[in-house]
């Protein structure tokens, strides 16, 4: 019996210092758990906060694309003052230069002058519009499509970071 009583004592070391070490691991692996947690909760944090950044910038420059079709139309209309004003100076020219000669200028060719200034005129205002309506509907497109990106920009952000907590679940449940 004095010899099993040693050994039983040796045991019950061997099993002290083996729970000891493992009551440390499991220690270890708690507080690195803790961390990890937190470091995933941080990135997962930041994931959504570029994804958010990302999107304002996006929907910024959508918001510019809206001011640009303000000022397209703006601009369009003095395009088109611009081209009645050189109608009136240029008929005004014919009027007087088609006087001056002595010419009537309710016939002949004093009149055709006249309707080929307008009907050039018209033709100018006429592709105005279009030019400006084209640019309008890019500049509508393009912030749709800013919008559009800065929807998917923000919900790939939030997409990451649940992916980053889905990760972070399965690496502790494989930890056990």
């Amino acid at each position: 019996m004095t010899a099993v009583l040693p050994f039983a004592l040796s045991v019950a070391k061997g099993a002290s210092i083996a729970g000891g070490v493992a009551g440390s691991a499991v220690g270890g692996s708690t507080a690195f758990s803790v961390l990890q947690g937190g470091a995933t909760i941080l990135s997962a944090a930041n994931a959504i906060r570029s994804g958010n950044e990302d999107a304002r910038s996006l929907e910024l420059r959508a918001a510019d694309a809206q001011h640009e079709k303000a000022l397209e139309n703006l601009q369009g209309i003095s395009r088109r003052t611009s081209i009645k004003r050189e109608l009136a100076a240029t008929a005004g020219d014919i009027v007087v230069a088609n006087a001056a000669s002595g010419l009537d200028n309710s016939f002949g060719t004093a009149r055709l002058q006249r309707k080929q200034a307008f009907d050039d005129a018209d033709r100018a205002l006429a592709s105005d519009a279009l030019t400006q309506n084209s640019r309008i509907s890019r500049l509508e497109q393009r912030r749709l499509e800013l919008l559009r990106s800065a929807s998917r920009t923000r919900r790939g952000g939030r997409a990451k970071a649940l992916f980053k907590g889905l990760s972070f679940g399965a690496s502790v449940l494989q930890r056990g």
